[in-house]
């Protein structure tokens, strides 16, 4: 399978290069780290809202890993938390090794210098082998941050309860919404720790110490 490369360079190079490959249209799976975001707080004309309602629409996942200093500065937590309303998923993480994301383990974005934190030259590669080593990079990281915000999550709640013994739907009625919906909400679980089937997910849950308190 021959191997798209989009090159782009300059000071919005990151943006210019990610404006590109969503012309394709909006990836399912949109997975960015980005060291430095201090010039992006407030909303780029160039990136309609539109478009951004598109990357985080329902079927879809959005994720950004953001550094620390970013992810808290006052002048950010606007626009993070517009994204946020959107659906965007956001966690901090001490040292981003570099720029880049991945779109649906078939495009890459990458600085020609890995390491910058707002890379000036970038290439896109759409290659399933490169964006699938670069989906396991980013997995590692994501298990590494914490979530921008400590809020109760859906899933919380049911898995709260299945713990304790009950159905699903048994949950469900419990906390007042359809079964569909708490399905959704383990699923959505799954999905966040990278899990498959009820027993890994519950080993992942336990474990993971942004539950305190759901029990």
């Amino acid at each position: 399978m021959p191997v798209r490369i989009v090159m782009r360079h300059g000071p919005d190079a990151p943006e210019d290069l990610w404006q590109a490959d969503a012309e394709r249209g909006a990836p399912v799976r949109a997975d960015a780290a980005l060291p430095d975001v201090r010039r992006s707080f407030r909303p780029n004309p160039r990136f309609e809202e539109a478009k951004v309602r598109e990357i985080a629409a329902e079927g879809r996942r959005a994720r950004v890993l953001l550094s620390v200093e970013d992810g808290t500065h006052p002048e950010a937590q606007e626009r993070i938390a517009t994204l946020a309303a959107y659906g965007f998923h956001f966690r901090l993480h001490p040292k981003l090794p570099s720029w880049f994301w991945v779109n649906d383990d078939e495009t890459v974005g990458l600085p020609l210098t890995w390491g910058e934190a707002w890379p000036t030259s970038v290439m896109a590669v759409s290659s399933p082998a490169v964006a699938g080593l670069a989906r396991v990079v980013y997995d590692h990281l994501w298990a590494q941050a914490w979530p921008w915000r400590a809020e109760p999550r859906g899933w919380d709640s049911v898995l709260a309860m299945l713990a304790a013994g009950a159905t699903v739907e048994a949950a469900a009625r419990a906390l007042g919404i359809s079964p569909r919906t708490a399905r959704r909400r383990l699923a959505e679980a799954m999905e966040h720790y990278g899990v498959e089937g009820m027993f890994a997910l519950g080993a992942a849950w336990r474990a993971d110490p942004a539950r305190a308190g759901a029990e």
